[in-house]
């Protein structure tokens, strides 16, 4: 079970993070020590950040940590616009999260191609 939801936090992670620091780092928290309750008190932290509104400071860090995947494979072109959509949040939220499905898309990044922050179900 808990490599389920192992594969459900690496797929929820950025997302987390682009709404509570707090949630996320109390999930990270819960999956480094022995839990009975893993699956409620996981459940129950995405519950609350997701009602949590993202702030600018909040997407930017997500975002930021999306761009990791990229920025040595990235072209300037691609750096300039990507850091000019990060200075535009939270109000082209869209925008930038379209720039880094296509950047994962052609850079095959595997790991973002499954991320609700990115790609919602």
């Amino acid at each position: 079970m808990k490599q389920t939801l192992e594969k459900e936090w690496a797929y929820q992670k950025y997302f987390i993070m682009s709404h509570s620091q707090k949630e996320y780092l109390y999930i990270r928290q819960l999956f480094s020590t022995n839990n009975d309750d893993l699956e409620k008190k996981f459940n129950e932290s995405i519950l609350r950040a997701e009602q949590t509104p993202p702030t600018k400071g909040s997407l930017t860090n997500a975002y930021q940590h999306v761009w990791g995947y990229f920025k040595k494979s990235a072209t300037s072109e691609e750096k300039e616009k990507f850091q000019a959509l990060l200075n535009s949040l939270p109000l082209d939220e869209k925008d930038i999260q379209r720039f880094c499905q296509k950047l994962s898309i052609q850079y095959d990044k595997k790991y973002l191609l499954q991320s609700r922050i990115l790609f919602p179900k």
